[in-house]
C-alpha cells in the first residue's frame, strides 16, 4: 500500500476518533452542565415553597381541595401524606402515600411525568409539630434535547469532516512525498555508464534534502567504488597481457622447424618464467581479493613471531642476493587479529625490500610501539622511492619506474596488499625515504594502551 494512501487513511481514522470521543464527551457534559442548571432553580423553588408552608401561609380552598401553588410542577403533602398544595399544571398527586411517607431527608430523583421527563427535588418541611414534603419539579427534556443535538450533528457531519480531512491528508502527503518520487525517478534514470551519478537537491533545507544529500554521497561513493574496479580489471588486463604475448611469441618460435636443441631450451626457460610471473600474478589478484573481502579473524597475534618466520623464509633469498635480514624487535608486543594476513603483509614488504636492496647492504624489519600504535617497519638501503610515486605507491599495479627495468620485477600489487590488510585490521600503511638512503614501509596497527598478553579490538 502506498505511504500516501496509508498516510490519509490513517489521519482519517485519527480524525473520526477524536470527532468521535471528543463529540460524545462534549454532549455529556453538555447534559450534565444543564441538569446541573435545573437543579439549582430546583434548589431555590423548594427553598421559598417550604419557607412558606413553614410560616403557614398555604391556605387550602373552600371545597377541601388543593391549595393553588404560583410556579410549575409544585406540590405540598402534608404529615398524613394527603396533597394539600399543587400548581395549576399538575392538579393531580405526583407521589402515593406510600412515596410520601417514605421520604425521610432530602432527595432528587428522576421521574416520568406523563410523556414528559423531570426532574423532581423532595424537601421534608416541619409545620405544627408535624413533617410535611415540598416537592418541586423541573422538566429536564431541554438538556435533553440540546445533547440529542450534539450527537445528531457529530452522527451527520462527522463523516464529511473525516473525508475532507483524509482528503487533506492525501493532498499533504502528495505534496511532501512529490520531491522523494523525483528523487526515486532521477535514481531510476542513472545509468552504470553514467558520466555524473547525482539528483537534484532541493533548496528546503529540510529531511528531503538531507536525504538527496546522502543519497548523492552514496551514489559517489559506489561511482568512486565502480571506477575503481574498471581501472582495477583494465589493469590486470594489461598486466596479463604482456607476459601471454611473449609466452605466445616463444611457443610460435619453438614450434617452428629446425630450432636447434640450446634454442628449444631457452625457448622453454623463457616461457617458463612467463608463466612464473602469471602464476605470481594470479596469487596476487586472488590474495587481494581475498583480504578485501574476508574479515580479520580475531586471536592473539604475537608480532614478534610474525616477523622472525617472515625474516627466516626469505633468508635463503637474501643470502644469495648477498642481502642481511635484520629483526629489531623494540617492543614485544601481542595484537588481536589474523596471523596469516599480517605475516602476508610483512612477507610484501621483505619481498619488495629485496627486490631493490643492492648486494652486501642491509634490510631492517623493526617493531616498535607509540602509545597506542604498534608499527612493523621494512626498510632498505636501496634507491628508495621517486618523490612522484609515492602518493601512489599503495595503488594497484603502480610501480615505480626502477622496478618495471629490474628482471624479476613486482606484479605491483605488493603494497596494495599491505594496505588492504591495514585496513582490515583498523590500521594504515605508510611509505616513505629514509634519510641516510633507501625505503621504509611502516605497517601501523592500533594497540590498548597497557601492554597485556590479551591487546586490541581490531575494527573491521
Amino acid at each position: 500500500m502506498p505511504i500516501r494512501l496509508r498516510l490519509a487513511g490513517l489521519f482519517a481514522l485519527g480524525t473520526a476518533a477524536l470527532i468521535a470521543v471528543t463529540g460524545f464527551v462534549f454532549a455529556d457534559q453538555l447534559r450534565s452542565r444543564l441538569v446541573h442548571s435545573v437543579d439549582s432553580g430546583l434548589r431555590g423553588r423548594a427553598a421559598l415553597v417550604a419557607a412558606s408552608v413553614a410560616g403557614g401561609n398555604l391556605r387550602q380552598t373552600t371545597d377541601g381541595g388543593p391549595a393553588p401553588l404560583g410556579g410549575s410542577l409544585t406540590q405540598v403533602y402534608d404529615a398524613t401524606g394527603a396533597l394539600v398544595g399543587a400548581s395549576d399544571d399538575v392538579p393531580e398527586r405526583i407521589l402515593s402515600v406510600d412515596e410520601v411517607g417514605a421520604v425521610r431527608n432530602g432527595t432528587v430523583e428522576d421521574r416520568t411525568l406523563g410523556d414528559r421527563s423531570i426532574r423532581l427535588r423532595l424537601v421534608p418541611v416541619r409545620r405544627s409539630g408535624n413533617t410535611w414534603l415540598v416537592a418541586v419539579g423541573a422538566s429536564t427534556e431541554g438538556a435533553h434535547n440540546a445533547a440529542a443535538r450534539v450527537r445528531h450533528a457529530i452522527e451527520f457531519g462527522g463523516p464529511p469532516a473525516v473525508l475532507l480531512a483524509g482528503l487533506a491528508a492525501w493532498l499533504v502527503a502528495g505534496g511532501a512525498l512529490r520531491p522523494v518520487e523525483r528523487m526515486r525517478r532521477e535514481v531510476a534514470e542513472i545509468s552504470e555508464h553514467g558520466a555524473s551519478a547525482a539528483i537534484v537537491v532541493p533548496g528546503t533545507h529540510d529531511e528531503i534534502a538531507n536525504l538527496a544529500a546522502t543519497m548523492n554521497d552514496v551514489l559517489g561513493q559506489l561511482k568512486r567504488a565502480l571506477d575503481r574496479e574498471r581501472r582495477f580489471v583494465t589493469d590486470a588486463g594489461h598486466e596479463l597481457r604482456t607476459p601471454l604475448t611473449i609466452l605466445q611469441a616463444e611457443l610460435e618460435l619453438a614450434g617452428r622447424p629446425g630450432r636447434s636443441r640450446e634454442e628449444l631450451a631457452a625457448a622453454v626457460e623463457s616461457a617458463t618464467g612467463e608463466v612464473r610471473r602469471l602464476a605470481a600474478l594470479a596469487e596476487d589478484l586472488l590474495a587481494l581479493g581475498r583480504d578485501a573481502s574476508v574479515a580479520p579473524r580475531h586471536e592473539p597475534v604475537p608480532l614478534t613471531t610474525v616477523v622472525h618466520e617472515s625474516a627466516t623464509a626469505f633468508e635463503p633469498r637474501a643470502t644469495a642476493a648477498g642481502v642481511r635480514i635484520r629483526c629489531e624487535i623494540k617492543a614485544t608486543v601481542v595484537v588481536t587479529g589474523d596471523a596469516a594476513q599480517l605475516r602476508r603483509a610483512v612477507d610484501n614488504l621483505v619481498d619488495n625490500a629485496l627486490h631493490f636492496a643492492p648486494a652486501q647492504s642491509e634490510i631492517t624489519v623493526t617493531v616498535d610501539r607509540t602509545g597506542n600504535t604498534t608499527s612493523i617497519e621494512v626498510a632498505d638501503e636501496g634507491p628508495g622511492f621517486p618523490e612522484d610515486f609515492l602518493p601512489d605507491a599503495f595503488e594497484r599495479f603502480r610501480r615505480a619506474d626502477a622496478a618495471r627495468t629490474r628482471r624479476g620485477g613486482g606484479t605491483g600489487l605488493g603494497l596494495a596488499l599491505v594496505r588492504a590488510v591495514a585496513d582490515a585490521h583498523g590500521g594504515r600503511a605508510v611509505a616513505g625515504n629514509r634519510p641516510t638512503g633507501g625505503a621504509s614501509v611502516r605497517l601501523e596497527l592500533p594497540c590498548p594502551s597497557l601492554p597485556r598478553p590479551r591487546e586490541a579490538g581490531i575494527t573491521t
